[in-house]
């Protein structure tokens, strides 16, 4: 599982309150926040430029970031987000409207989020039904070599 990190957030206090051990970082990148482990789960953290060494490793997102999901979705990782209430709700919603199915929306509690992570995390044909929406609505990389091309042709 992949997780981008808010700035403010202490990743040390996120494992000790989540009774996870961390463990060291997949790349030498400042933003690369390492792994939380229970050993049946792992979630690998990242900020800003380290996180498609993440996504590649993840098989979906928990996710609060615009630019991470879009990404993750672009690259065929689901991912569970809620609504914060610092959100500009009309924009969260245009974002779901592009997202679809492929962003799950659950409530800010840790049960919900728990119980997305369960469903996903234990029905392998849902995550790739997902993963395919998230590639069909985002696309992949390349998105500007496409744009340079339609602009030079």
């Amino acid at each position: 599982m992949f997780l981008a990190v808010a700035g403010g957030v202490s990743v040390d206090e996120l494992a000790r309150k989540a009774g996870l051990k961390r463990t060291t970082m997949l790349s030498v990148e400042s933003a690369d926040l390492g792994e939380l482990s229970d050993g049946d789960i792992t979630i690998h953290m990242a900020r800003g430029g380290a996180m498609g060494n993440l996504l590649a490793a993840s098989d979906l997102v928990l996710s609060q970031a615009g630019t991470a999901t879009v990404q993750a979705l672009g690259l065929g990782k689901p991912a569970i987000t809620f609504v914060n209430p610092r959100d500009r709700r009309s924009r969260f919603n245009d974002e779901q409207m592009l997202f679809g199915e492929a962003r799950t929306v659950v409530a800010a509690e840790a049960p919900a989020v728990g119980a997305a992570l369960r469903k996903l995390l234990g029905d392998d044909e849902e995550r790739r039904r997902l993963a395919n929406i998230g590639r069909q609505r985002i696309g992949g990389p390349g998105a500007m070599q496409a744009i340079i091309e339609a602009l030079v042709g």
